[in-house]
């Protein structure tokens, strides 16, 4: 975890040497290892924006059903929170049929879907601030949810001028 730490100062690139090694810990048999790894992705995916792609492939790749049960949610969590990350730097549909499924799945409580939920409720909000032509993006995906958080903040939250035919094709 060390790696990740120092990676703000890899002038050198040489994370994109060793990226491949850093995430069979992925595949390591103690469940605290695996988290380690994860959390520490979140790190990395901040300096290192050109590794996201692979980084993301292999967390959506990862069988959560592998690990012991009492560290399911943990570990899932922790995967959202590296997604969620580069979701605000790089939008996936990869990343967001995961997190859909995850939010959807057994899994997670009713209270780490909320927060999930805030999560991607406040990326709509910066998403809307800076790029008003994909501003419904964030909203969509929560659209997916309405069994999960309800129509009544479904409707709270504020759509912006997004043209008709446009999400009607998104919906």
């Amino acid at each position: 975890m060390l790696i990740t730490e120092n990676v703000r100062w890899d002038e050198e690139n040489r994370m994109e040497d060793t990226i491949d090694e850093y995430l069979e810990l992925l595949c390591d048999e103690k469940p605290i290892t695996i988290r380690q790894c994860i959390q520490s992705l979140g790190k990395l995916v901040q300096y290192k924006p050109n590794l996201n792609e692979k980084i993301v492939k292999r967390l959506i790749a990862f069988d959560i059903m592998s690990v012991k049960e009492t560290m399911r949610k943990p570990i899932l969590l922790d995967i959202i929170a590296v997604l969620l990350t580069v979701r605000k730097e790089q939008k996936t549909d990869e990343a967001d049929v995961f997190i859909h499924n995850a939010l959807m799945g057994e899994i997670l409580d009713k209270k780490s879907k909320k927060h999930i939920e805030v999560e991607l409720e406040r990326q709509h909000k910066n998403i809307a601030l800076v790029n008003p032509a994909i501003r419904f993006d964030c909203k969509y995906l929560l659209c997916k949810y309405v069994k999960h958080i309800g129509e009544s903040t479904i409707k709270k939250m504020d759509m912006g001028k997004i043209p008709e035919r446009a999400h009607r094709n998104r919906i």
